[in-house]
């Protein structure tokens, strides 16, 4: 679907989307105020794999209920998909639950913002939107100091610690060993973020924009890597037992005490 496809048009109340739509261009959707109804002709899987280039690209920014194939969505459930993309139920008020299947490894841009799901306190722990095994969003302003990302969570949303308020309060974080991919952007703007304890296989390196730039402002990452502790690319320790017959030296490590 072009873009500015349906801008402004204040008198179309109900659209269908057929499955074979795969992207959605900017503004497509945009000022449809009329909009009640949105019916795709597809399963929940093939809905999160559409592209919509911005907000008002999806038609539920506006029509707030999604119905797949003439049944209102009030629970997604992802069984095949293995990411959602950005923007995929913006405002989409009809979702009051989200099963989020094992095969899922990434989540775009304000991929559920806005539905009852993220809007219902009781899902929210600390500050922070989970999903069954992802950080979905997380809100800045209510986290101080240090973080946990707690265990079992394998990845964290793109934009999802996003500080577009410059806001002082995350200053260090603790990314569990089960962690095993972080969204672009999701650490974005966090210039007080200067401690970042490292417990997962992922090669977080001082001042990188790699891994959601979790360590782009750090002035410490501390990686504890199967006994080993790495601080800014040097071995300081080794924590293991005696009889440690071997050990792996990760390759970012420069220097060895």
């Amino acid at each position: 679907i072009p873009s500015n496809l349906c801008e402004g048009m204040d008198k179309v109340n109900e659209i269908s989307i057929p499955k074979s739509v795969n992207s959605v261009g900017k503004f497509a959707f945009e000022n449809c105020s009329a909009l009640t109804k949105i019916n795709y002709l597809g399963t929940v899987d093939e809905w999160v794999g559409i592209n919509f280039e911005d907000s008002s690209s999806n038609p539920t920014n506006c029509a707030k209920d999604l119905y797949i194939n003439d049944v209102l969505l009030t629970d997604v459930n992802i069984t095949a998909a293995d990411s959602i993309k950005k923007y995929a139920f913006i405002n989409c008020e009809s979702v009051k639950t989200v099963d989020i299947g094992d095969n899922v490894n990434s989540i775009g841009t304000d991929a559920f913002l806005g539905t009852n799901f993220y809007n219902e306190e009781s899902n929210w722990q600390d500050g922070v939107l989970y999903g069954k095994n992802c950080l979905i969003a997380a809100r800045v302003d209510e986290i101080i100091g240090e973080f946990t990302v707690k265990e079992g969570v394998t990845f964290i949303a793109d934009d999802a610690f996003y500080n577009k308020r410059n806001l002082k309060n995350l200053t260090s974080i603790v990314i569990p060993k089960s962690i095993r991919n972080i969204g672009t952007n999701a650490f974005a703007y966090c210039y007080y973020l200067k401690t970042i304890y490292n417990y997962s296989n992922l090669d977080i390196i001082k001042g990188s924009d790699s891994y959601g730039m979790v360590a782009r402002y750090a002035a410490k990452v501390i990686t504890n890597r199967g006994g080993l502790v790495i601080e800014n690319q040097q071995l300081i320790d080794c924590t293991s037992e005696d009889n440690i017959k071997e050990i792996t030296i990760p390759w970012f490590v420069e220097y060895i005490k």
